[in-house]
């Protein structure tokens, strides 16, 4: 009877477990965002929280191309894809990963701008 019920209740756990992880992302992990409509709110805010950390900011201006994907910590990181433009005579835009942090309180901050180069890598 013991073996039955322990058994049983292994099962329920497990089963817990595989349901909690389905509906929502473990946290600290990345989600990368899938090119569909699902996640139409998580690109509203990930775009919102870049105007508000480049308040500010001067030295170039950053067109967000593409919200590649998020991550819940204290708060929420976004990963943007932005063409970085320098307000220079004669810049040239590139492209770069952006790093944004959206607290609780709602107070966006710039984490990291990661530069792409472009070309292949010499072996």
């Amino acid at each position: 009877m013991k073996k039955t019920l322990s058994l049983i209740l292994a099962l329920a756990l497990l089963l817990g477990v595989s349901l909690c992880h389905a509906e929502a992302p473990l946290a600290g992990g990345w989600i990368v965002l899938e090119d569909d409509d699902a996640h139409e709110e998580i690109e509203e805010r990930a775009e919102k929280a870049l105007k508000k950390a480049l308040v500010g900011l001067v030295g170039a201006t950053y067109d967000e191309e593409a919200v590649l994907g998020y991550q819940i910590v204290a708060g929420t990181n976004y990963c943007l894809l932005c063409r970085v433009t320098p307000v220079a005579p004669g810049a040239v835009s590139h492209w770069a990963l952006v790093y944004v942090y959206e607290a609780l309180d709602g107070t966006c901050s710039l984490l990291a701008v990661q530069d792409l180069p472009l070309g292949i890598p010499e072996a």
